[in-house]
């Protein structure tokens, strides 16, 4: 993504299908850093929906964090996104050798997380760019 890519919420929105692409195919990279892409789409699709809504994003990995400024603005988070905050330890877990036990049944969840969040940003990005943002 570049500078001029980042008031555009398709790009994220692509950079988050990237990164669960990595973590649903895994490519030997070990489980610990597909569940790291599972966060990072998931973090990514949810940054897309502030960009949609033109609201700037907090600076944060932390979803649950992301996902409660947006409820503050009155956007209808379902719990199976809200249960994406889940994936936040990933954002960490992931970046310390010996750090974490993540195994691959965490994987397949975390892909699951991540695809939920991605599906929801999907819908909500396209509603606040047909409606012109909030």
């Amino acid at each position: 993504m570049t500078l001029d890519d980042s008031a555009n919420p398709q790009a994220w929105l692509g950079r988050a299908e990237k990164n669960l692409a990595h973590a649903d195919a895994p490519m030997g990279e070990g489980v610990e850093t597909e569940c790291y892409y599972a966060q990072q789409a998931a973090e990514l699709a949810v940054k897309a929906v502030y960009v949609a809504a033109g609201i700037p994003h907090p600076h944060s990995h932390d979803i649950g964090e992301l996902l409660d400024g947006l409820k503050e603005r009155g956007f209808s988070v379902p719990d199976a996104v809200s249960a994406a905050d889940e994936l936040t330890v990933h954002a960490a877990r992931s970046r310390y050798p010996g750090v974490t036990n993540a195994t691959e049944n965490d994987r397949v969840e975390a892909v699951r997380l991540a695809r939920a969040a991605l599906d929801w940003a999907k819908t909500e990005a396209a509603r606040r760019r047909g409606a012109g943002g909030e």
